[in-house]
């Protein structure tokens, strides 16, 4: 029989590479257009906080507020800020090879390394 932190171990390996290419996908897909939720999620992956976004956008008019009010399908995203997210997103450094620019999941520069 197998004990609780196994089976969340053996459900985590099974799930790792589709949550891994659903990342990938969310990260990939445009911010002009991705729905509200989906924004949500791309912020979460880059790891930025609502307040985050609002200091990076460097935007009078965008606040944390509304940042959520986005999220939650409150407000549209117009093609200047979504732009502008597109590169707020794609600049996470936990996740350097699934951006828009690579584009891939995989490390071309992995056997590279001196050792």
């Amino acid at each position: 029989m197998s004990t609780p932190s196994t089976t969340r171990r053996g459900m985590l390996a099974r799930t790792a590479p589709d949550a891994l290419a659903e990342m990938a996908r969310l990260i990939r897909t445009p911010c002009a257009q991705a729905s509200p939720a989906e924004l949500a999620a791309k912020r979460k992956v880059a790891g930025p906080s609502p307040q985050q976004v609002a200091l990076l956008l460097n935007r009078p008019d965008i606040t944390w507020r509304t940042i959520e009010m986005i999220e939650r399908g409150h407000k549209t995203v117009d093609d200047d800020l979504a732009r502008q997210l597109d590169q707020i997103y794609a600049t996470d450094p936990r996740f350097p090879l699934i951006g828009p620019v690579a584009g891939s999941l995989v490390n071309d520069n992995a056997g590279d390394r001196d050792e």
